[in-house]
């Protein structure tokens, strides 16, 4: 069931976009360090003004020139900062594709033995269930027939205690089944208490499955992209060129920069099956 992306001969595909997405993550730390001393600077340049027009408000001087000059200075200060807040979100939106290609192999790792982890549990949970189940069927049948024992010779030593007119001693046998009876009636309370347990536990599992398997079908989406584009990157020439040229020909043509190829129904088919077949069930 394991999926290698890099199984066949790459070109190269992924190591480009891990170092595109190193080329725009330095892009984005020096960015951010550019946003961190354009906020200081306007912290700064802020506070002066604050500190100009409180002066000015103490001698009723509204509206210097020195007051003028330096809100010119912090609007500038304010619109740097608001155009370098800008730049980093736009670069951060830029990174957010690039990530979720970079992370895919691990993340088919990790819901792939997330899955796998579920179903074994689901399994070994069926497992516990049936042969509680057994189990319990087992001591139902011998309580039924210690507590038929048990009932006959409670009758017979009643009337041999009746008939003894005060020397009776109870019977061994008749302490031997009341032992009996309370172990064989206590292992049925733990065997029915282990079944509800599993119960409770294999009643979770079926949406934890169901969780673990979108998961996954999402990782490997990614991972089976990654092979595409390992593989077609060679001919994506020919591909721009028959874009360009079917755009040439027919301007009404939507999208210049996607060519859509049909799938022949047989390979669809025998692709579901393999996808199918890397799916564990429980």
């Amino acid at each position: 069931m394991k999926l290698n992306p890099f199984r066949k001969k790459t070109s190269g595909y992924y190591d480009a976009i891990k170092a595109k997405f190193d080329d725009t993550n330095r892009e984005l730390a020096a960015t951010q360090n550019e946003l961190a001393k354009a906020k200081a600077e306007y912290d700064k340049e802020n506070a002066s003004y604050q500190q100009i027009r409180d002066a000015a408000s103490c001698y009723a001087l509204s509206n210097t020139e020195k007051q003028s000059r330096q809100h010119k200075v912090v609007s500038e200060c304010f619109n740097r900062v608001n155009q370098l807040e800008s730049d980093v979100s736009q670069i951060q939106s830029r990174l957010q594709p690039l990530r979720r290609i970079l992370e895919a192999p691990q993340r088919y790792d990790e819901t792939q033995a997330t899955l796998l982890r579920l179903v074994e549990q689901s399994r070994s949970l069926a497992v516990e269930h049936h042969k509680a189940e057994a189990l319990i069927v087992k001591v139902e049948k011998r309580l039924v027939d210690v507590e038929s024992r048990m009932a006959a010779e409670t009758n017979a030593a009643s009337r041999q205690m009746i008939a003894t007119e005060g020397d009776f001693v109870v019977p061994e046998s008749l302490t031997r089944l009341e032992v009996e009876l309370r172990l064989t009636r206590a292992s049925m309370a733990d065997l029915q208490l282990q079944r509800d347990a599993v119960a409770i536990q294999n009643k979770e599992l079926p949406e934890q499955i169901r969780d673990a398997e979108r998961d996954f079908i999402h990782a490997r989406a990614v991972i089976a992209e990654i092979e595409l584009y390992e593989q077609l990157m060679p001919v994506m020439n020919l591909f721009a060129r028959a874009a360009a040229t079917r755009h040439q020909n027919s301007r009404r043509h939507e999208d210049e920069y996607k060519f859509n190829i049909e799938i022949p129904r047989e390979l669809l088919e025998s692709a579901r099956s393999e996808l199918a077949a890397e799916m564990p069930s429980a």
